[in-house]
């Protein structure tokens, strides 16, 4: 059994209780918020005091919404601790992706002393210098690596003359059309949304099939779906196959 199975078997799923009473519950949130956004779309600039109210309010409510509907939709939740799992070399088995970036980087950064070093960890297009147009990763999801600041490889004598030692892993295949419509329609009740996968080498961009998505609500993951990555080429013989398809009418 693979990770990426491992952590489907350990996703807990999530009891709902009184699910026809949270569904009205969930109604009522939604009309709160219409109403509230109508108040504000209506306030003048000399009701700032109001609006920041209002805003407020609005923030509060779409909080609550969130987060019973994540509830009543039932995902799984993952545990971060597979992210602390290493492989026999003493790498991370799992590797985070951002849907916004092809890399996720893992490096070493020294402070002003040369035992003051730390591990970062963030998500990038160019994995030579990760720390440029970057996004960076949760605490809590770069917690789960922290380990690695005593690696051998990240404080490698090789890299001894670089500040900044760094492994990556690249993102390579498509996502499926279907996961990605499933990822447009829970976006909204996530802080973000990230693919779990295991890659086949750290430094050598080809992680292994079947990732997971996974939303990241501020403290821990839930569980989306799980996919077969493709090729290109696959993908593009699946677009032709839809575009060839008789439509209706016709």
């Amino acid at each position: 059994m693979d990770a990426l199975q491992r952590i489907e078997e350990l996703a807990k799923p999530v009891v709902v209780r009184q699910k026809e009473v949270k569904r009205k519950h969930l109604g009522v949130l939604n009309e709160e918020i219409r109403m509230g956004e109508v108040i504000l779309g209506q306030l003048m600039p000399i009701e700032t005091r109001a609006k920041d109210q209002v805003t407020q309010n609005l923030k509060d409510l779409a909080e609550k919404r969130r987060h019973l509907a994540i509830e009543l939709a039932e995902f799984k939740c993952v545990s971060l601790e597979p992210l602390t799992w290493r492989r026999p070399d003493g790498l991370p088995t799992l590797a985070v992706f951002s849907l916004r970036f092809e890399h996720m980087a893992l490096w070493n950064r020294r402070g002003k002393r040369d035992d003051d070093i730390q591990t970062h960890m963030s998500f990038c297009q160019n994995p030579r210098s990760p720390w440029e147009n970057c996004g960076g990763a949760p605490e809590g999801i770069r917690l789960c690596y922290a380990d690695l600041v005593s690696h051998r490889i990240m404080r490698a004598p090789q890299y001894a003359s670089d500040p900044d030692n760094v492994v990556s892993t690249g993102f390579v295949g498509v996502i499926p059309f279907a996961v990605k419509e499933k990822i447009r329609q829970y976006r909204w009740m996530f802080d973000d949304v990230y693919l779990i996968a295991e890659p086949k080498s750290w430094m050598v961009h080809i992680p292994n099939p079947d990732p997971l998505v996974v939303g990241w609500d501020g403290g821990g993951f839930w569980l989306i779906d799980a996919f077969d990555t493709t090729t290109i080429e696959e993908a593009m013989l699946a677009m032709s196959d839809v575009d060839t398809a008789p439509r209706l009418g016709s």
